[in-house]
C-alpha cells in the first residue's frame, strides 16, 4: 500500500486536496487522490468520486503561439487505488459542434482528430515512458518510449507496436468533451514502493485550430513525444 502526495521543491509535502499543480521553476507537480472504489470509466465525470481529486489545469500552447495560454480550458483529475491509476479529463470547447472525431480503429494516427494524450515515465529516468492517447470517441492509441535519445521534434522514439492493457471511454458534451482512462500499474511495469515519483505530462490537440496545448514543457524544442529534460518535466510525486 502506498499514497501519492505532491512534494514541492523545498522538500515539504502537501496533501492532494490542497494543490493540484504548482510551478517549480519551470516544472509542475500533480497530486492524486486515493479512492476506495474505482470510478465509473464511462467517458463522463458524473461519478461523484471524481470530485475528491484536485483539478490540474493551466495548459499552455506549444503550437501555434508558443507558451501562450490555451484558447480552450482543459482540466484533469487523477485518482488511484491499489492496482490502477485513473484519469478524468474535461476538454472544454466553446464550439462543441466543431469538435473533430472520426477515428474508430485502435493505434491509427489521430492527427486529423481532436485528441488527448498522457505521457508517463514511471521510473523518472527521463529516457523511457509510455504514451496513452484517446479521441472524443474513446478510441485508443498507445506506444512505448524507448531510450529517449532522438533529436528534438522527432517522433521516431515512440514504438507504436507496444500495446498496453488499459481502459478508455469518451463523450462529446454540451461544453466540449470528456474522457476517462484507467491504467493498471502492471501495464506500466510499476510494482509500488515506499517512494513514488513519476514523470508525467498531458497534451491536448484541437484539430480545427491546429492547436497543441501541453501541461508542462511548452517549448517546441522538446516535443511532447519525448521524455522532456529533468528541469522542465512535469512530475507525479509521492510517498
Amino acid at each position: 500500500m502506498f499514497s501519492l502526495l505532491v512534494t514541492i521543491a523545498t522538500g515539504s509535502t502537501i496533501a492532494p486536496a490542497q494543490v493540484a499543480g504548482q510551478s517549480l521553476g519551470g516544472r509542475v507537480a500533480a497530486a492524486a487522490a486515493r479512492t476506495e472504489r474505482a470510478p465509473r470509466l464511462d467517458g463522463t465525470l458524473e461519478d461523484s468520486v471524481w470530485k475528491i481529486a484536485p483539478i490540474i489545469g493551466d495548459f499552455r500552447q506549444r503550437e501555434p503561439l508558443e507558451t501562450s495560454p490555451a484558447t480552450e480550458r482543459t482540466e484533469v483529475r487523477i485518482l488511484y487505488d491499489s492496482h490502477h491509476v485513473y484519469f478524468g479529463i474535461h476538454c472544454y470547447d466553446g464550439d462543441p459542434g466543431a469538435i473533430v472525431a472520426t477515428q474508430l480503429r485502435r493505434d491509427l494516427s489521430m492527427d486529423l482528430d481532436d485528441n488527448f494524450a498522457i505521457m508517463i515515465d514511471p521510473t523518472l529516468g527521463h529516457r523511457n515512458g509510455y504514451i496513452f492517447e484517446v479521441n472524443p470517441l474513446g478510441t485508443q492509441r498507445d506506444g512505448e518510449i524507448i531510450e529517449e535519445q532522438a533529436p528534438p521534434q522527432t517522433d521516431s522514439i515512440v514504438d507504436p507496436s507496444w500495446d498496453g492493457l488499459w481502459i478508455s471511454a469518451a463523450k462529446i458534451t454540451s461544453d466540449g468533451w470528456t474522457a476517462t482512462v484507467g491504467i493498471p500499474f502492471s501495464t506500466l511495469n510499476f510494482r509500488g514502493g515506499s517512494e513514488v515519483n513519476w514523470g508525467l505530462n498531458f497534451r491536448r490537440f484541437i484539430r480545427r485550430k491546429n492547436e497543441e496545448d501541453v501541461w508542462s514543457g511548452f517549448r517546441r524544442i522538446f516535443g511532447f513525444w519525448r521524455v522532456i529534460p529533468r528541469r522542465y518535466a512535469g512530475r507525479f510525486e509521492g510517498y
